[in-house]
């Protein structure tokens, strides 16, 4: 919970810092995943007895307004496209898009739990449009696998975490016949 509480305070425009550089000691953004990463711990906090009033009060309203700032647009070129995929500048890569699927799943669930229905239902369909932009954006059939990345020059071939996260964190991203892949 401290945690938790502790990095929800150093949220800016949605993203949480990725380092804290040495020389002066701030933190460092850019990198959307800390923030993923953080609707995911927060997520599996809530799952395991959160105290509801913390995350009614602290952790729903910030990991909502993580998810608002992503798909506005940050000052560091983290966004939303307009094919539903989170890029940082021009690239899309497959791993962040892993992440921000679960991220959108894990709202739907906090909204669910702190009976925001139509938030809940938002979110869902919302990762529903996503989980099916992504497989045709990223699923390489030649190759059984997904593209590591998105780029102005095209998908760009090779292996990443992307693909552990696409089957690893539940729901699965990739339906089951390419999962097996």
């Amino acid at each position: 919970r401290e945690v938790l509480a502790g990095y929800v305070e150093y949220l800016d425009e949605g993203l949480a810092p990725a380092a804290v550089d040495a020389p002066d000691g701030g933190p460092r953004y850019g990198d959307p995943a800390p923030s993923l990463w953080l609707v995911w711990a927060a997520d599996l906090h809530a799952r395991r007895g959160a105290d509801g009033e913390f995350l009614a009060g602290t952790l729903y309203p910030a990991l909502d307004g993580v998810m608002r700032a992503l798909r506005q647009g940050t000052r560091h070129g983290v966004r939303v496209d307009r094919d539903g995929l989170l890029g940082v500048g021009d690239v899309r890569r497959a791993d962040l898009n892993a992440l921000w699927h679960h991220a959108l799943v894990a709202m739907a669930q906090l909204a669910r739990v702190l009976s925001h229905r139509e938030t809940a239902a938002f979110y869902l369909a919302w990762a529903h449009e996503h989980q099916q932009r992504f497989a045709e954006a990223f699923w390489d059939e030649p190759r059984g696998r997904l593209h590591e990345s998105l780029a102005p020059a095209g998908p760009v071939a090779g292996l990443s975490p992307a693909q552990a996260l696409a089957v690893g964190l539940p729901p699965a991203l990739l339906e089951p016949e390419r999962a097996a892949r």
